[in-house]
Formats: structure tokens, C-alpha cells, sequence
């Protein structure tokens, strides 16, 4: 019988090191479903009924809440969630779905910012009846164009699962239908625009969920080549600018030395500290030498007393003349 390896205990009791775990793109998926899930299942719900509850739902807009009623920071919170997370959660849609149509992509990316602009254009009829009209076209063209979005998106399923295309059609119809009974029969008001905003959401967000469960989209595939493909178009651009930024510097180096032909652009060498301390121990050794040697040192000092005399008796010439006449 082949002999048993003796087992390594540490080997064996070896616990993985955490700055080894790699990126789970699952369990990221699962957390942005939880994010998603918790805006529009509670977030943007019940922030929205709050808001319509303060006045009449059935004759009074969200606008008209915000701009008659005094209730505009609230509105402008509202209109700021809601296009927030209509742009960034249906990028994650169309990422895992691996959905390219760039018609699609720019009419929702347009929706999301009319979204915002209704709070920027006030809604005050009998003040600014030209900016109210804007405001109103811009509130119903947001509508429209994140919903034909969302269609495009749908259409782009039904070669993918046709049962996930089959029940899409369904509530996408059913949002429609709702919004356009309520507005024949009462005109605009909150309750329109609660329902479209809520449940749009919801059933994007079910969708999701529909789409990462189906075995004919690999959505944890295609989520992992859209963040790749981010990251490398974010490489590119930090490397072009990189690039831009040392012909920069290469040019003002150009122009320097063009203005100043004649001067050296390397700088004169300092003395170092070695040659420093060389230099004051010369000094101290023949200070030593002169203190050894007494006659040599007098007669330096006689010689310098001597050149020192003419120049004073040149000096005190005139008037030891005088004092001698």
C-alpha cells in the first residue's frame, strides 16, 4: 500500500486572506437589487403619497403643490430622486441585458434630464403663463420618452424570451391604459403622475429580476463586459490626458531654452559638505603647524609689522617735519 503524505496543519488551517477575495459580480447584483428595490418598492412610494397627500389628488398636480401650496423643496427632492434613479437604474437594465441601441439609450438619457427641469421652470399660470406652458410640455415629453424608451427596450426582448416579452407588454399596456383613463376623465393631477412614476418603477424593477432568472441572458456576463468596458474607456481617457500633459510640459521646456539660448540649463554645482569640512581642517592644520614653529610664526608677524611701518611714516610725515622745524 502507497504511504500517506503527513497532512500540514498549518497548511490545512490556513485561513484565505482577505485581501485575496476576487469580485463577485453576484453578489453585486444582489446588492444593487437591494438598493434599486429599497428606492422604488419604499423610498420614492411613500415620499410621493406624502407629497400628493397635501392637497386634492384628483384636481391638483404635483407642480401645483410644489408652486401654490409652498411645498417646492419637496417637489425638487422628488424630481431629483425620481430622475436619478430612472437614469442610473435603467443603465443597469440595458447593461445586463446587453441592450446597445443607442436611439434608446439617448431618449431616456433626455427623459431623465427633462425630469429635473420641471422644477427649474415654474408652474405659475397667472405670473409666467408662458413658462407654465413649458413647464407642463416638458412634464408630458419626459413622460413620453422614457416610456418609448422602455418600449424599445421590451421589443429588444422578444427575440431574447418570449415570455419575459409577453408579460412586459402586459404592464407596460396596463400603465398606459390607467394613465389615459384618469387623464380623460380628470385631466392632469397628482394621481397620474404618482401612478406612472411608482409603477413604471416597479415593473422595471420585477423585470430585472425576470431577466437575471432567465437562462437565455447571461446577465452576470454582460453586467462584468460593461464594467470592463467602462473601466478601459476611463484608462484611455486618463492616458490621452496624461499624454496632453507632457507635451505640455515638453513645450514650456522648448520655449525656455529658445529665450535663453546663452545660459547654461543645468545649474552650477554648490560645494558639497565634504569639501566644506575639507577646506576648514587645511585651515586648523596650519594654524597647528605655525603654533608648533614660534620663530617662524614671530617672523611672519615681524615681516607683516614691517610692510605696515612705511605706509605709517609715509603718514606721519608732514608733521614730524613740522615739529622738527
Amino acid at each position: 500500500m502507497p504511504e500517506k503524505k503527513p497532512e500540514n496543519k498549518n497548511q490545512k488551517n490556513k485561513r484565505p486572506d482577505k485581501t485575496e477575495k476576487r469580485f463577485s459580480v453576484s453578489k453585486t447584483q444582489k446588492k444593487l437589487s437591494l438598493i434599486f428595490g429599497l428606492f422604488i418598492l419604499v423610498i420614492i412610494p411613500v415620499y410621493s403619497v406624502l407629497l400628493m397627500s397635501k392637497a386634492d389628488i384628483f384636481s391638483v398636480s404635483l407642480s401645483a403643490i410644489a408652486y401654490e401650496h409652498g411645498y417646492y423643496s419637496e417637489f425638487f427632492l422628488w424630481a431629483t430622486l425620481v430622475s436619478i434613479f430612472y437614469l442610473v437604474f435603467l443603465g443597469y437594465l440595458f447593461s445586463i441585458a446587453k441592450f446597445e441601441n443607442k436611439k434608446a439609450i439617448i431618449i431616456y438619457v433626455v427623459g431623465c434630464v427633462l425630469v429635473f427641469l420641471t422644477v427649474v421652470f415654474p408652474y405659475l399660470p397667472e405670473v409666467f403663463p408662458i413658462l407654465t406652458e413649458l413647464h407642463n410640455l416638458i412634464g408630458m415629453g419626459s413622460a413620453v420618452l422614457l416610456m418609448i424608451s422602455v418600449f424599445f427596450f421590451v421589443f429588444f426582448l422578444a427575440d431574447k424570451d418570449k415570455k419575459v416579452y409577453t408579460m412586459s407588454m402586459v404592464a407596460l399596456i396596463s400603465i398606459v391604459t390607467v394613465c389615459a383613463v384618469i387623464y380623460f376623465f380628470l385631466g392632469m393631477n397628482s394621481l397620474i403622475e404618482v401612478i406612472f412614476v411608482v409603477a413604471t418603477g416597479v415593473f422595471l424593477f420585477f423585470l430585472s429580476l425576470w431577466i437575471r432568472r432567465t437562462p437565455v441572458i447571461d446577465a452576470d456576463e454582460n453586467y462584468k463586459a460593461s464594467l470592463v468596458a467602462r473601466l478601459r474607456k476611463k484608462q484611455a481617457y486618463l492616458q490621452k490626458k496624461e499624454e496632453e500633459i507632457q507635451k505640455k510640459i515638453e513645450e514650456i521646456l522648448t520655449e525656455q531654452k529658445e529665450s535663453a539660448p546663452g545660459e547654461s540649463a543645468e545649474p552650477e554645482a554648490l560645494p558639497s559638505e565634504q569639501d566644506r569640512l575639507s577646506e576648514v581642517s587645511d585651515q586648523e592644520a596650519e594654524t597647528a603647524d605655525r603654533s608648533e614653529d614660534p620663530a617662524s610664526f614671530a617672523g611672519e608677524i615681524g615681516a607683516a609689522a614691517e610692510e605696515e611701518a612705511p605706509e605709517a611714516g609715509e603718514e606721519g610725515g608732514p608733521g614730524r617735519q613740522e615739529k622738527e622745524g
